[in-house]
C-alpha cells in the first residue's frame, strides 16, 4: 500500500528585497525536501520582511490557510530564523498555532526538530529555544 502525499504549503521569508536569490535558494531547498519526504507542495508563499514583525502578510495568510477546513495539512520551511526571526515568544506562537490546527512542520535544515521527529519532546523545546534566542540576537 503506498502512502498517500502530504498536501502541504512551503514558506520561504527573507529580511530585505536585494535578498531575491537566497529566496530563490530557500525556495528550491523546500521543494527539493518536500519532493523528498514524499509531499504534495500545493505552494510556497514568500515574503520580503523582517522576521521579528507581527504584520507579515504571507506568514499570517499561511496561519489562516491551515486553519482552515481542508487546508495543508503540513508546512515546509528551510529553518526556523526563515520562518521568524523574532525570539522565542514568536517561534512558539506560530508552531502552536500550527499544533492546534493539527498541521505537521518540516524545517529542511533543522530536521531535529520536525514535528514528526524522534527527538525527546524536552530536547526538542530546549533546541527550539535555543535557535529562537540565537536567531533574535
Amino acid at each position: 500500500m503506498t502512502k498517500q502525499p502530504t498536501r502541504a504549503c512551503g514558506y520561504a521569508r527573507v529580511s530585505r528585497p536585494d535578498e531575491r536569490e537566497i529566496l530563490a535558494n530557500q525556495v528550491r531547498s523546500i521543494r527539493t525536501h518536500a519532493g523528498r519526504l514524499g509531499i504534495e507542495l500545493k505552494a510556497v508563499l514568500e515574503e520580503t520582511a523582517s522576521g521579528g514583525k507581527d504584520d507579515r502578510v504571507a506568514i499570517n495568510g499561511l496561519l489562516a490557510r491551515v486553519e482552515a477546513r481542508g487546508g495543508p495539512k503540513a508546512v515546509v520551511f528551510t529553518s526556523l530564523s526563515r520562518m521568524t526571526g523574532g525570539g522565542i515568544a514568536s517561534a512558539l506562537y506560530i508552531l502552536n498555532r500550527l499544533e492546534r490546527a493539527k498541521v505537521g512542520w518540516y524545517f529542511t535544515d533543522q530536521p531535529v526538530v520536525n514535528f514528526d521527529a524522534s527527538t525527546p519532546k524536552m530536547v526538542k523545546d530546549i533546541i527550539l529555544a535555543v535557535l529562537a534566542a540565537v536567531d533574535e540576537d
